[in-house]
């Protein structure tokens, strides 16, 4: 019925978090097993990033500028960048991850280089500029140098457990056949949930699977709440769909946002002095992600979105423009360019790209679950509220760290039998929809649960909208539960059959996110509450926890974890709280 393998460390997940952490559990003289539901260093956020990869300028004695980049880091310090991820994390973040993330980053990206990656030049004062495929070249060299198994095409459908994480059930795509899979200690590595929102600037892949798995293994979702949209990706034409083009012409300075009427409207949301903020810093992420959607939601244009405009521009600028950006010479671009110096308005809106809530570890990967590690964006802790570092970076010393902490602890384990009663109710559960003559086909669920995200747990939210989400919730249960159907008998390649076992995820992410969000009664970070436009420091410097207690979320408010910098007090409207702590880094000469 099942086809039982066994190795030391099994990681789920092979973006750059999962590789990374996979060579440090090789390294540690641990049998090791990457497994994941697309191809093996092909699938997931890696692939689809900028990429920059960020670290201060001490590596050993060491910088990037004394690396050979003349202008990175000089002058930079550990302790202006801690301080910067603190501030810009709205002071949510957990002070010891940070510590350890400062600390590390600068080894990892040395280590990147040494290992063949290839630097494209500077990103900025603080980043070299790679490609992602370089990142991943380079990780995946060392994997091959040290045997470690790689088992693509693997859809894992949840952890299983004998008094600790001990393995997981999985289902060969190409085959359907199920796969247990018994471990001494897991690593999730699985990204985010983009595909929760119909309209992101990740892949269908990142749905949520590691959160979801990791809380009904009974590990804890952290600030749920938080997540990243970008503004200005592309929404027509549709072959340029989700591409963030737009949104890098305008942080440099190019191109103008129009209403439905040609008219710009940026500057009706910002008084003067939040403009620089909104349109040319890291800061223009949450803000014009909540200007666009004030602005989709008062009078969208035909597509849903508003318009970006390069018609004012004269035309020698085109030229420029191709050389200050290098990514903007690829040939699809070109002609975009192209239609765009005509005159031609596209149609762009925010997209989830980001999230900073999700599985609970502390700073060495361990997440309340023993034998259950995480790394990357699927974690929660180190960013806070709001991201201001690369998430490439993040990966990679999180991946390290896993892969590290996950080697010691099975130096003291060992092999246990897992629970097959638990696997073999999860595979009636996944046989159901094959026995059902009529019934609903799951990918109409999943648009109807994505359109419930877009539509109300977008970068701007209410107490009302968040209530209609929850309420929804249990009704769509209900329907997985009882309603749906597949068509194909066949299990083999069966995409209906994929999406009705992702949908357990997408639920699950979508009411924590949707619970935390409407408990957090303020706006912080990348969480804007219509209805609550202030941040309460001396409420909500709290980070909100869920834990799955007898399948029902239960919420749990914690404490920060802080080491160094003590946040401040009071309640202050959200813009102004912003602008506060951007006249502090500049003081401080940070930013």
């Amino acid at each position: 019925m099942y086809d039982e393998l066994d190795t030391d460390v099994l990681v789920i997940g092979s973006g750059g978090a999962g590789l990374r952490a996979a060579i440090e559990a090789a390294r540690s003289g641990c049998k090791t097993t990457i497994i994941t539901k697309g191809k093996i260093d092909r699938s997931g956020a890696t692939l689809l990033a900028g990429a920059n990869i960020s670290a201060d300028i001490e590596c050993d004695g060491n910088s990037l500028y004394n690396m050979g980049f003349p202008t990175a880091g000089k002058g930079d310090s550990k302790e202006k960048w801690f301080e910067e991820i603190i501030n810009q994390g709205f002071f949510l973040n957990n002070q010891k991850m940070v510590e350890k993330f400062v600390e590390n980053a600068p080894y990892r990206v040395k280590e990147l280089i040494d290992w063949g990656l290839e630097v494209n030049g500077l990103e900025s004062e603080r980043g070299i500029s790679v490609s992602s495929k370089g990142i991943l070249d380079a990780l995946m060299n060392k994997v091959n140098e040290y045997n470690i198994e790689q088992r693509s095409d693997m859809c894992v459908v949840d952890l299983l457990m004998n008094g600790r994480v001990n393995g997981i059930l999985a289902i060969n795509v190409f085959t359907g056949d199920y796969v247990i899979y018994k471990a001494k200690a897991v690593i999730i590595a699985t990204g985010g949930w983009h595909s929760l929102y119909p309209f992101n600037a990740g892949g269908l892949d990142l749905s949520g699977d590691g959160q979801g798995m990791a809380y009904r293994a009974g590990a804890e979702l952290m600030n749920m709440e938080m997540v990243t949209f970008v503004p200005s990706c592309i929404l027509t034409p549709y072959i340029y769909r989700g591409s963030v083009f737009p949104y890098v012409l305008h942080a440099n300075g190019y191109g103008h946002l129009l209403n439905k009427k040609g008219e710009q409207f940026v500057y009706d949301y910002f008084d003067p002095s939040m403009i620089e903020l909104a349109l040319h810093t890291e800061w223009n992420k949450l803000l014009l992600s909540n200007a666009e959607f004030k602005e989709i939601k008062r009078a969208a244009c035909p597509n849903g979105g508003v318009y970006f405009s390069m018609k004012h521009c004269p035309n020698n600028l085109f030229d420029a423009i191709k050389e200050e950006i290098p990514g903007l010479k690829y040939p699809i671009y070109s002609r975009l360019l192209q239609k765009m110096k005509e005159g031609y308005a596209i149609e762009v809106a925010p997209a989830a790209e980001y999230f900073e809530g999700g599985i609970k570890v502390n700073e060495n990967g361990e997440t309340s679950v023993p034998g259950l590690y995480a790394a990357g964006e699927c974690t929660s802790g180190l960013f806070g509220a709001n991201r201001v570092s690369a998430a490439t970076t993040e990966m990679l010393v999180q991946g390290a760290i896993a892969g590290e902490h996950a080697g010691k602890y099975v130096k003291q384990s060992e092999l246990t039998q897992v629970n097959k009663e638990y696997a073999e109710e999860l595979r009636i559960f996944l046989d159901a929809p094959f026995h059902r003559k009529t019934g609903m086909n799951p990918i109409l669920l999943r648009k109807e649960i994505q359109r419930l995200a877009e539509e109300n747990l977008s970068a701007v939210r209410t107490q009302k909208d968040l209530e209609f989400v929850i309420k929804r919730i249990g009704e769509l249960r209900g329907k997985m539960l009882t309603d749906i159907s597949i068509s194909s008998t066949s299990r083999i390649y069966n995409m209906q059959w994929m999406e009705y076992i992702g949908l357990r995820n997408l639920l699950d992410v979508l009411e924590i996110s949707s619970r935390s969000a409407m408990m957090r009664s303020e706006s912080r970070g990348v969480h804007f509450r219509e209805d609550c436009p202030y941040t309460d420091n001396d409420k909500w410097l709290k980070t909100i926890v869920f834990k799955n207690e007898s399948g029902t979320p239960k919420p749990y408010l914690e404490e920060l974890v802080i080491t160094k910098i003590k946040p401040p007090s009071g309640r202050t409207e959200y813009k102004t709280f912003i602008r506060s702590i951007c006249e502090k880094l500049v003081l401080s000469k940070i930013i």
